[in-house]
């Protein structure tokens, strides 16, 4: 970075616009912060910026990944100043942005001799992990029901699950996350990885992926929370089911999962 933006600040002091920049880095956190060095620039408020936005604060958001935006300061009802988003302004700045953007990838590429130095820096600070892929052809599901075959894809992705840690399961609607969720748990279950699995779902489709569950896994012994366990009666009678029944899995809602607190031993272990 320190080297890309060396150059490019030397470019700028060549064009016909310079925009003269003092960039510095905050390790922690990790921030840029681009500052002027002569004031009244006109590439800052009109080239590469606007009246609002100046070119330097547009660069900031660049360099640390935000999303340039211009706010009013009004008055509430009780007399306190609050932001308010300026559309229009907005709107012009982020054309700036692009303005800017294309700027420093036209000098990227301006050169072949800077091009070779900067793509290979690029590539070996950047650009050179390769996510690990996971092959699920070898998994075998005991008493998974025998009429439903998992597809390649829902393999890999369990697979994943077992062996990467924590998943995400970016699949489209109806590429069967629900059965790799499910086969997840009763898998980490049946290879000692975990005791019992907590699956949270949106409020609305509880019961629903209890009967998939019950469909994938006939013999699965599960506890699926309705809303009469979470109310104030029975909800001490349902967190001991959850902590003392050997369950395969356990399922409830969101909101559910906000009403059962953490230890203060725990949240002192994970701060």
């Amino acid at each position: 970075m320190k080297v890309v933006l060396h150059g490019f600040k030397k470019r700028q002091r060549k064009s016909r616009n310079p925009l003269p920049l003092n960039i510095r880095r905050q390790p922690t956190p990790m921030e840029f912060h681009a500052k002027p060095k002569t004031k009244n620039n006109v590439a800052s408020y009109s080239t590469y910026g606007t009246k609002r936005k100046s070119a330097y604060s547009i660069m900031e958001d660049l360099l640390n990944q935000k999303t340039t935006k211009v706010y009013d300061t009004v008055l509430d009802e009780k007399g306190k100043p609050k932001p308010v988003l300026n559309a229009q302004e907005t709107k012009l700045a982020q054309q700036k942005t692009k303005k800017l953007q294309e700027a420093f990838s036209n000098w990227i590429f301006d050169k072949q001799e800077q091009r070779e130095e900067l793509v290979p820096r690029y590539n070996r600070l950047f650009n050179c992990i390769r996510p690990r892929e996971f092959d699920g052809s070898n998994l075998i599901f005991p008493n998974m029901n025998a009429t439903i075959q998992l597809r390649p894809h829902q393999k890999d992705a369990i697979a994943h699950s077992l062996f990467g840690g924590n998943t995400l399961l970016a699949h489209a609607v109806g590429a069967g996350k629900t059965y790799e969720m499910i086969a997840s748990a009763m898998e980490k279950k049946r290879l000692g990885i975990c005791t019992k699995s907590l699956i949270c779902v949106p409020n609305h489709l509880t019961e629903q992926i209890g009967s998939d569950f019950m469909k994938l896994y006939p013999t699965a012994k599960i506890l699926v929370a309705t809303k009469k366990d979470f109310t104030k009666a029975k909800r001490q009678e349902l967190f001991g089911k959850i902590a003392t029944g050997n369950y395969d899995a356990v399922i409830i809602g969101h909101s559910q999962l906000k009403m059962i607190p953490m230890s203060k031993e725990r949240q002192i272990a994970t701060l």
